[in-house]
C-alpha cells in the first residue's frame, strides 16, 4: 500500500493506493455507478449482482439529458435490482452524496467499503465523488475500489466540435499559480480529433507532455495516433509516452512522479482526455499535490455527440483508501 498525504480544510488526509484489489465477490457497504445511455452501464453492476451482496446499498447516478440508445433498457434493469437514484446536480452533488452515505446503517462504522464503477461517469461527476470521499474520510476510514469496464472498439467520428468548455473540472482542482512561473501541460490522449492540439493552443504552455493508452486493442492505438497526428511537434522532446490501461497503480505512480518534479518549477495543468481511468488517476494525483496542480476538463459541451459503447468483458480495478 502506497500512501500520500493531502491537506483538506486544515485536516491531514492520507490517500492509500494499492495493487491488491478486492474481488467483486467481497462484501462492501456501498456500490455507486451511472444510469446512462451506454450498453456497458450495467455490466459491472451485473457482475457484482452475480455474487449476491444483499447488504450492499446500491446507487445509480442519473443525468437530466441524453437519455438515448440503451437508456430505457438500462433503467429497467436498475429498477428491477432496486437501485436508489441520485440526480446529478453539478457542483452541489457532493453534499447530496455525503447526506445519503451518512444516513445509512453504516454511518457509525469505523470503516466504510465502497465500490465505484467509473465506466460511464463524466469527469465532473468523478471529481465531485472524490471530494465527497475526502470529506467522509475525516470521520472514518473509507476503502474505495474503483472499477472500470473498457469499451469495445467502435469507429470514432473524424469530425470534432469546437471546444466550448475549457476550465478546471471543479474549482477545487483549479490549483494555484505563482506570478512569474511558467505553465506546463500534461495531456492524456484519446479519440477526440485535434482536441489536445486545441487545448494546447488555449493553454499556451511553455512545455507539454502527452500519454497514450496501449495494450487493449491495436485499433484503438491506431485511431488515437491518427486523432493526435500533429501533436508531437508541440511536445517536450517530441515524445508521446505510452501507459498500460490495465495497470492503474503504475499510471498513478508515473503521473505523480512527473507532476511532482514539474511542480517545482511551473504551474502544472493536467488535461485528461481519453479513457475515464486516466481522468480518475489525474484527479487523484491532483488531490495529493496539495493544490499545486490543476486538472481541467475540455469538451465541446452539448455539441459532443453521445456514443454507445459495449463492454469488452474485462473489469479493471484500482483500490484506494482515504483516512485522516
Amino acid at each position: 500500500m502506497l500512501r500520500a498525504k493531502l491537506q483538506v480544510d486544515n485536516a491531514k488526509i492520507n490517500l492509500g493506493v494499492s495493487s491488491d484489489s478486492p474481488t467483486l465477490e467481497q462484501a462492501h457497504d456501498i456500490f455507486i455507478c451511472v444510469l446512462g445511455y451506454e450498453s456497458r452501464c450495467t455490466y459491472v453492476a451485473s457482475e457484482i449482482e452475480k455474487s449476491s451482496q444483499p447488504n450492499s446499498t446500491k446507487f445509480a447516478v442519473t443525468f437530466p439529458d441524453r437519455q438515448v440508445f440503451s437508456f430505457e433498457e438500462n433503467k429497467a434493469w436498475f429498477d428491477e435490482k432496486k437501485f436508489v437514484y441520485l440526480n446529478f446536480s453539478g457542483y452541489k452533488f457532493r453534499q447530496q452524496v455525503i447526506a445519503q452515505l451518512e444516513s445509512g446503517s453504516y454511518k457509525k462504522n469505523k470503516e466504510i467499503s465502497i465500490f465505484i464503477d467509473i465506466s460511464c461517469m463524466s469527469r465532473l461527476l468523478m471529481a465531485e465523488l472524490i471530494l465527497a470521499l475526502v470529506i467522509l474520510s475525516k470521520e472514518r476510514k473509507v476503502s474505495v475500489t474503483f472499477l472500470y469496464a473498457p469499451a469495445e472498439f467502435s469507429q470514432p467520428s473524424k469530425g470534432n466540435p469546437l471546444i466550448t468548455i475549457a476550465e478546471p473540472v471543479v474549482p477545487d482542482f483549479a490549483g494555484w499559480s505563482v506570478p512569474g512561473l511558467p505553465t506546463y501541460a500534461i495531456f492524456g490522449l484519446g479519440f477526440e480529433y485535434d482536441r489536445a492540439i486545441g487545448s494546447l493552443e488555449l493553454l499556451d504552455p511553455a512545455r507539454s507532455w502527452a500519454l497514450m493508452p496501449v495494450g487493449e486493442n491495436p485499433k484503438f492505438e491506431h485511431e488515437i495516433k491518427g486523432a493526435n497526428r500533429n501533436l508531437e511537434d508541440f511536445l517536450f522532446e517530441n515524445i508521446i509516452s505510452e501507459y498500460r490501461l490495465d495497470r492503474p497503480v503504475d499510471l498513478f505512480l508515473r503521473l505523480q512522479s512527473l507532476v511532482s518534479g514539474l511542480a517545482q518549477e511551473a504551474k502544472v495543468v493536467i488535461v485528461p482526455l481519453g479513457p475515464k481511468l486516466f481522468a480518475l488517476t489525474s484527479l487523484l494525483v491532483g488531490l495529493v499535490s496539495n493544490s499545486s496542480v490543476a486538472v481541467w476538463r475540455v469538451s465541446g459541451g452539448q455539441a459532443d455527440l453521445p456514443v454507445d459503447s459495449e463492454p469488452t468483458g474485462k473489469i479493471i480495478k484500482f483500490h484506494t483508501t482515504f483516512e485522516r
